[in-house]
Formats: structure tokens, sequence, C-alpha cells
């Protein structure tokens, strides 16, 4: 099967690239037992591409890379989830997460579909964007990752996934 992708994600999936790390790091974990990603021979452009009469925005998103479909307002993004932490590497991950929110907000989008979350309302957007506006405040006074880690869990104390947190963590304080 034929899986097209950007240039940025190609590059990343290469030698060095941050998706080819992640992808080690699972088979060190995993003992091998994790596949090794095939780089898509075709890639699409950034911008506006029209498929089958239809027209969508691909957006470079950093990391990755999100599908826009203006006319049903809907967005396919890699992570979001307005009930979970999210995973930022760095201070300038949190703020593309920022505007990535202002971003969805702006465009009146209706249908956020992510790849690690159930599909999510227009509701979703305020919470994310207070989530990560908190999340980067709590990120410059923490002297530690330890202390990010409680002062996130005491401010969000039902949110799932605390492995992101635990990441982002381990990416903010890095030593």
């Amino acid at each position: 099967m034929l899986i097209p992708s950007t240039a940025r994600t190609c590059a990343s999936l290469q030698p060095g690239g941050p998706i080819h790390g992640i992808v080690n790091g699972f088979q060190d974990t995993f003992h091998g037992a994790f596949l090794q990603p095939v780089t898509p021979a075709k890639t699409i452009p950034e911008g506006p591409l029209s498929i089958g009469g239809l027209h969508f925005i691909v957006r470079n998103e950093g990391y990755g890379f999100d599908l826009d479909l203006p006319a049903a307002k809907l967005t396919a993004t890699h992570l979001f989830g307005a009930d979970c932490h999210s995973l930022l590497a760095s201070p300038e991950a949190i703020d593309a997460a920022i505007a990535q929110c202002d971003r969805l907000a702006a465009a009146d989008t209706q249908i956020i579909l992510s790849t690690h979350h159930l599909p999510e309302g227009p509701d979703a957007i305020p919470a994310k964007r207070a989530y990560l506006l908190h999340i980067k405040k709590i990120a410059a006074t923490a002297k530690d990752a330890a202390s990010f880690i409680a002062a996130v869990k005491a401010a969000y104390p039902t949110l799932h996934a605390e492995n992101y947190l635990t990441m982002t963590a381990q990416a903010l304080f890095k030593k």
C-alpha cells in the first residue's frame, strides 16, 4: 500500500531524523519487535491539494502534518486530546500547539480526528489551549522534571496519557 507523506515527514524517517530516532527507541525497548517504517515513495505538497474533487489543506505542524478538509470543517492531526496530556518536546512545541489551537478555532473546526485519540468537537479546542498555556507557565517555573510532573498532576489529576507527561518532562528538563 502506498501511503503518501510530506517531504518533511519523509526526511524525519531518515537516520538522524526525529521519527527515525523514536522508532529506534521502540525497537530497543521491544527487543526488535517493532516495525521499521518505510520511507514513502510519493510525497504530497504542503498547502492546498485537491483529490477527487475534494479540497484539502496540508499543514506543517512541526513533527507531522495536519490535513484539513475545510468544506467539512474537519482536521485530521497526529496528537490532540483535550482529556489527555500532550507530548511536548520543547517550549517551541508548546507554542506550536497553542498556535494550532488558535488556527483550529479561527477555522471554526467542528471535528478533530487524532491518530491517538477519539474524535473531538469544537469544545476540545479551548480546553486544550487552556491546558497548554498552563503547562507553559508550569514549565517556566519548575526547577526540574520531578517538580514539573508533580505540579501538572496536581493541576490535572484526571488527565490520561501520563506517559506523555513523563516524556514531556524528560524533554523539557534534559540534563
